[in-house]
């Protein structure tokens, strides 16, 4: 009899060996759960700009560097001006000789007004002849057409003078905005075309630009404060504005956040918004390690099912709520404290039957 039952329990224990250890969770039933996005961004300048002079010449002077920081207003740099400063003396001189002679036109004119006043007396008393009448009066019409052309030669060489001194004005370089150089790109001598860049400037204050997925645009609020972290460190920055423009490679549209003027984040520093939103469906945390790939394209897990002293494996289709790097939330045919195999699934198949194991 002793032997019958050591012989029993050598075989219990022997079928027990055989079965295949597969590590488990017990189902627990969540309400919901709060989902927080951590969206990728850059903190950049608010503003930016390549300088240079609208006008060609040569580089007279550069007065900063690259990491200076300049004021609004400040002088940067300067062209050679002497040529035009020439011609705005030439230009003064016209003006002053054309002023002059403008003078001397009135002053005939008042001449040949009394001119013509007396001839018209002595005409009508009949002493002074008809044609002696006709030249004073065609004399001072003559003096009067002089004086509009002269006015208009004055007009012309005053714009002519406004025109020289807008180009020296320009061959100065101030700074549109306060903020740091980043970049010199020519020296003192260069000779530049209209237009090249000489400076780079940016804003010192800065902007935080993130894609947000299309269907998350509706939780965002303008005017509203969200933590965004820059380089490790978190700050509470204002949603100034949305672009309400899907970029085509993205999907996403563009959410421009104001920087606080104390972060000091370096242009171009990487951001992360952390954006929560909140999923009302009832549903099951697992390790994406529970997943197999399921029937038409559906992802399954396999359940434990207890059988005499084992667990039995069953397959049961999910859906995948939401994703993570490590885990899922799903739900589907699955209930509360039931043991689900989240490692080692690769070694089991449906109907086998296999030895539970926390994980």
């Amino acid at each position: 009899m002793k032997a019958l039952v050591a012989l029993s329990m050598l075989c219990v224990s022997a079928a027990a060996a055989e079965l295949v250890p597969v590590a488990s969770r017990v189902l627990e039933l969540q309400p919901g759960l709060e989902v927080e996005d951590r969206l990728v961004g850059r903190a950049i300048s608010a503003r930016r700009s390549d300088l240079g002079f609208e006008r060609g010449g040569r580089v007279d002077s550069i007065l900063v560097d690259a990491g200076d920081r300049v004021a609004q207003g400040q002088l940067l740099a300067a062209l050679d001006v002497r040529q035009l400063e020439a011609q705005r003396r030439e230009t003064e001189a016209r003006l002053a000789a054309a002023r002059a002679d403008l003078e001397r036109i009135r002053a005939q004119l008042q001449l040949a007004s009394a001119t013509r006043r007396r001839q018209a007396d002595l005409f009508e008393r009949g002493v002074a002849a008809a044609q002696e009448h006709d030249e004073a009066v065609f004399g001072e019409q003559a003096l009067r057409a002089q004086i509009g052309s002269a006015q208009a030669t004055i007009g012309a060489t005053e714009a002519a003078l406004a025109s020289v001194e807008v180009a020296i004005d320009l061959a100065k370089l101030t700074a549109p905005f306060d903020g740091v150089v980043t970049a010199r790109h020519a020296d003192e001598g260069t000779i530049l075309a209209g237009g090249a860049p000489v400076l780079s400037l940016i804003d010192e204050r800065r902007e935080v630009r993130v894609g947000v997925p299309v269907g998350k645009r509706d939780a965002l609020e303008i005017g509203a404060i969200y933590p965004i972290e820059i380089e490790g460190q978190d700050y509470d920055c204002r949603l100034a504005r949305i672009v309400d423009s899907v970029d085509a490679a993205t999907r996403t549209v563009e959410a421009i956040f104001e920087v606080p003027p104390e972060s000091g984040a370096v242009d171009g520093a990487v951001a992360r918004l952390a954006l929560g939103t909140r999923v009302d469906q009832e549903g099951f945390w697992l390790p994406t390690t529970a997943l197999t790939e399921g029937r038409r394209g559906l992802w399954s897990v396999f359940v434990l099912v207890p059988d005499e002293g084992a667990h039995r494996v069953e397959r049961r289709d999910v859906q995948l709520l939401y994703v993570r790097a490590d885990r899922v939330y799903v739900r589907g045919a699955l209930e509360a404290g039931e043991v689900v195999a989240v490692a080692g699934i690769e070694r089991v198949v449906p109907g086998q039957r296999v030895a539970a194991a926390g994980e």
